[in-house]
């Protein structure tokens, strides 16, 4: 490879240089906002761990700059950058996409050359799948409403990147290594950190609850937890209605005994 190719590659031999790229970068005006350096920080180590992270894809520095964003803590690349990715392994006998406007469901079928001609692999996703999965609501009318704004204002493309995510992980999980897809990840709630083990663990903790002191070492560990507002709102729900039936089995076990 010519030096000049290298350096338009921004492609560097040490960290040193690594580091000296970043920061150009990262200062550039023509840099992704998401890995921009400015009053909000040096952004030059995010730009490093993506270029990385894009190297093991196939990906250049300004590819996977391009490509790659962080959704809700998760490494993710746009649905668009996929059958690139999956071609660019050389095991693509064929990528179909088709969309379905009667029952707005989107198709993706693929084959791998290195297997069998009869073997293909397909997935679907449907507007009734979305609904199933609390992406979309329909109305009486058959329109659809979601809270989430590209759902609403591109159904059909949304369906598409979901299908096209499920088919190819499928087909070329050597070639896509598990990658998460930010269409599909940025739809998920925002998670819990790992020790407080989700929203689903508060619940049976509250349910579990026998006293009032159980209870209220739950609702010091929920106010650090690191939930959605939704979450932590339904959880307070849920406590304070556990923290009313304690009171009330205490007066009642109280009367008893009198």
């Amino acid at each position: 490879m010519s030096n000049s190719l290298a350096l338009w590659e921004m492609k560097a031999s040490s960290f040193e240089e690594a580091q000296k790229i970043a920061t150009l970068v990262s200062n550039s005006s023509l840099c992704p906002a998401a890995y921009r350096s400015g009053p909000a920080g040096d952004k030059s180590g995010d730009v490093i761990l993506a270029s990385a992270y894009g190297a093991t894809l196939g990906m250049s520095l300004m590819q996977s700059l391009g490509n790659i964003s962080v959704i809700n803590g998760h490494a993710t690349v746009w649905g668009d950058a996929l059958p690139a990715i999956c071609r660019r392994s050389g095991k693509v006998r064929y990528i179909k996409e088709d969309f379905d406007p009667e029952t707005m469901t989107a198709t993706c079928e693929a084959a791998r050359t290195d297997e069998p001609e009869d073997i293909t692999h397909s997935a679907s996703f449907s507007i009734e799948d979305a609904r199933r999965a609390n992406l979309v609501s329909i109305d009486d009318k058959g329109n659809i409403n979601s809270s989430k704004g590209p759902w609403k204002q591109y159904p059909r493309r949304m369906l598409q990147m979901r299908a096209r995510a499920y088919c190819l992980r499928d087909t070329f999980p050597d070639a896509l290594q598990g990658i998460e897809v930010t269409e599909e990840v940025r739809d998920y709630a925002p998670q819990s950190a790992r020790h407080s083990g989700g929203a689903d663990i508060f619940r049976s903790r509250i349910d579990e609850a026998e006293s009032l002191d159980d209870l209220n070492a739950i609702g010091a560990s929920l106010k650090s937890a690191r939930l959605s507002a939704d979450e932590k709102a339904a959880l307070r729900e849920a406590w304070s209605l556990k923290r009313d039936a304690i009171r009330n089995s205490d007066v009642e076990d109280a009367n008893i005994n009198q």
